[in-house]
């Protein structure tokens, strides 16, 4: 949709009116992507929300009315898999959300994607020269590089939709979903 002031910054809406997700509103010069994703159980709610959040923006003179595109789709945001692995007598490495590197909390993965493609890519020019360690080597430099943030996302995550499984999480429970705030590192 159109930007009607320039931004250099994304913006992030936490809620508990958006069960088990959060909506981002992202500038690309004179355009944005506004945007949410919610709990796969209130997928039904995305249109309502996503227009109630467009008309708010629309209000306070950020966007314009006019919606230039649309785009949508799932994202893996379970946690880690096995990235290696035999399929008959074939070796196969997992990258990006394939291999379960979306995070959890933010669904973000095109870094992940990138860099768990260039050591798969390298893992299989070394299975190719007869590596018998490469696949297993891959599948723990992605575990060394992303477990520990993806454990910790996994968790958050759960607790957060404990919360809204239990009716409507606190400004507490939501800070302690997103990565920018302390209480997402704390213990």
């Amino acid at each position: 949709m159109p930007l009607l002031r320039p931004s250099e910054s994304t913006d992030i809406f936490l809620s508990a009116g958006i069960p088990g997700g959060y909506a981002w509103l992202f500038p690309k010069g004179d355009v944005a992507n506004l945007g949410l994703g919610v709990a796969p159980a209130a997928r039904h709610r995305l249109k309502p929300l996503l227009e109630s959040l467009h008309r708010r923006l629309v209000a306070e003179d950020r966007v314009g009315s006019e919606v230039l595109g649309h785009t949508g789709g799932a994202i893996p945001v379970g946690g880690m898999l096995d990235a290696a692995s035999r399929l008959g007598g074939t070796t196969v490495l997992l990258t990006g959300d394939a291999a379960g590197l979306s995070n959890p909390v933010t669904g973000a993965g095109i870094n992940a994607a990138v860099i768990s493609g260039t050591l798969a890519g390298e893992a299989a020019a070394r299975i190719c020269r007869g590596s018998a360690a490469a696949a297993a080597d891959y599948a723990e430099e992605l575990a060394d590089q992303f477990g520990a943030s993806l454990d910790r996302a996994l968790a958050r995550r759960r607790e957060l939709m404990k919360c809204f499984a239990m009716g409507t999480p606190s400004t507490a429970d939501l800070e302690r979903s997103w990565i920018a705030f302390p209480a997402y590192w704390a213990a």
